[in-house]
């Protein structure tokens, strides 16, 4: 568990904090900061904290609500299109790699290709379903 902690999950969650905090995720110690809008009365704080950090252990982990308990909705978790597919690859990384350490740790990985075709195409055909329910029309909003 450690040398999986260490030599795995910490610089991989490292190396995309780096990606998450290129792409405008915000990371500082900072608690919070106030301002006032232009050509507005009063002023709105707005929260600030390790962000990119703790949203790519949370990802790639695939626990939590997020820094802000919004789960990625909060536009400094993912402000941008780049961050939401780099998010989508962490939650689905380690799911895909484990039929194929089965297959390593059973001695057959011919046994845990199988398995992630399996998981393959449920995938694709679950996607297939949302998508063509997506493009549907609402009959009740006719």
């Amino acid at each position: 568990m450690t040398r999986c902690t260490l030599y795995i999950l910490l610089p991989i969650s490292f190396i995309f904090a780096l990606v998450l905090v290129s792409q405008g995720v915000i990371q500082n110690i900072d608690p919070y900061v106030n301002v006032t809008g232009y050509g507005q009365p009063g002023s709105q704080t707005i929260p600030m904290g390790p962000v990119a950090s703790q949203e790519a252990i949370k990802e790639f982990g695939t626990n939590g609500g997020g820094f802000f308990n919004a789960n990625s909705a909060h536009p400094y978790e993912n402000p941008t299109p780049l961050t939401n597919i780099i998010s989508i690859f962490l939650i689905l990384i380690i799911s895909a790699a484990l039929p194929l350490v089965f297959g390593r740790m059973v001695g057959s990985m011919k046994e845990g290709w199988v398995i992630y075709g399996i998981m393959l195409v449920l995938f694709v055909l679950g996607f297939g379903a949302l998508y063509a329910a997506e493009l549907a029309d609402n009959p009740l909003i006719k």
